[in-house]
Parts: C-alpha cells; structure tokens; sequence
C-alpha cells in the first residue's frame, strides 16, 4: 500500500520539493552569454566608480565594457580630477599637460546623461581614472571590438557591417535620423559632443560620440579616438589634439 499525506502519495510531494532544491541551487551571479550575432543583449552585471556612480556593464565578444559613459570626478585613488570652468583654465590645461574634466557646457544634467568631458591627460593619469579592475581602452582594444561586430579588418570602418549603427543608442538623444542605429551590441553609444582644446568652445553634443584611447598619436601632442556620427553607419577612428574633451568608456582587465 502506497503511505499518503493528506491523500496524497509522497511521490508526488517529492517532485516539487526536489524542482524547487535544483532551483534555489542556481548561481544568482552567474553571466549570461556573450552577446553574438543580432541579437539584442541583456546587461549582465554593474560596476560602481570611486563617487559611486553605478555604470550597466555589457559583454561583447569577449571584452566586457562599460554600457554608460564615466562620470568620475575622482580618480580611483580618490584624488580629485581637477575642473575646467572657463576656456582659460581648460586651454591652460592643455598647453600645461594638466588633468581637465568639464560638463558639456557646464551642465550637470549634461555630465549625467552623458558623462564628463575629460582631456587625454587626466585619461592617462597614474591615479587611475577608471574603476579598480578597469582601464582606458587601447587603439588595439577598440579595433578588436570593432572586428568583433563584423567590421572587415583590412578597412576597419565597419560601414557595409552597419557596426557604427550597432554600437549607438536608438534613443532620441541622437540627432535624426540617427543612420543605422539599432544597438544590437548593447555598447549604448551616445553623442556627447566634445571640447576644443584651443578655444574652449563646446560642439557636436547630438551629433557625435567621441570616446579616448589611451595611446597617443603619430606626434607628441595628439591621440587616437573613437568616433560615431548621427549620419553614418561605420565607425571613425582617428587622432587629435590631446587637450580636446572626449568621453570615455572603461574596459574590465
């Protein structure tokens, strides 16, 4: 005879109970998969800065970047990157090779959105401007994310790959019509704009993202850059002026 409880057979007390053991076994931290192909990714985790900033982190290939633009405006050592206001002290910066950040026209709804502005040479400070675990990436580092979209490494412009549409944020931010966007890597590119190094003017905010590499160009004073624009599908890299402010993106170690 079958023992019960409450009518029931234990056997079937037994299923659910062990459903439910397997289940709670399952690792909450454990990442999803990279994102491949077009498919639209989920973010898998978070990373907080030195001000405590929470940035969505997204995995593509096999590099695992940041989803938002820094916000810091304190290197990681907790020493303050120094601000600048007024086009004197930030084109001083530059002629100096001093440490700059800004808001794009001074505005912290700006500096939320999209970041602060940074010159290449608070990129590159020894304190670190990335999280612990994180760092600035290299022209290498932008190139291997590029080709890992599609992009044709003899060309690198990812135009007939529409890697420039996959990489930018479909948000409304982007002047229209935003070419190609569709964001399918998770990148969540946006278009930040930037500052001249020379004038201290501010430009291109809706029309361009532009993001630091850490190495420098082909002369002393400039350094290369990722670029993406409302009205292309590709990508643009390039070099400038190291006293410009860009955006930047950190990539975990």
């Amino acid at each position: 005879m079958t023992a019960t409880m409450g009518h029931l057979p234990y056997g079937y007390l037994l299923v659910p109970a062990l459903l439910l053991l397997a289940t709670s076994c399952k690792k909450d931290d454990e990442p999803p998969a990279a994102v491949s192909g077009n498919s639209v990714p989920s973010y898998p985790s978070t990373v907080v800065d030195i001000d405590g900033n929470v940035y969505f982190v997204v995995s593509i290939g096999d590099q695992r970047w940041m989803a938002e633009n820094l916000r810091t405006t304190h290197y990681a050592d907790g020493t303050e990157i120094p601000l600048g206001v007024d086009p004197i002290s930030w084109t001083a910066a530059g002629t100096s090779s001093t440490p700059a950040r800004c808001a794009y026209q001074h505005n912290a709804t700006n500096a939320a959105t999209y970041g602060y502005l940074y010159n290449w040479y608070a990129v590159t400070n020894p304190h670190g401007i990335c999280p612990q675990g994180w760092h600035v990436p290299t022209d290498a580092e932008w190139q291997y994310l590029i080709v890992s979209l599609g992009a044709d490494a003899s060309t690198m412009d990812g135009v007939a790959q529409n890697v420039g549409g996959r990489l930018k944020s479909t948000s409304t931010l982007w002047q229209q019509p935003n070419f190609g966007a569709t964001n399918t890597s998770g990148f969540s590119g946006l278009p930040g704009g930037y500052r001249n190094g020379g004038s201290g003017d501010f430009s291109a905010l809706g029309y361009f993202g532009i993001w630091w590499s850490i190495d420098p160009g082909n002369n002393p004073d400039i350094a290369w850059y990722m670029r993406l624009n409302h009205d292309y599908v590709g990508v643009s890299r390039s070099s400038l002026s190291k006293s410009y402010g860009y955006c930047v993106r950190c990539l975990q170690d």
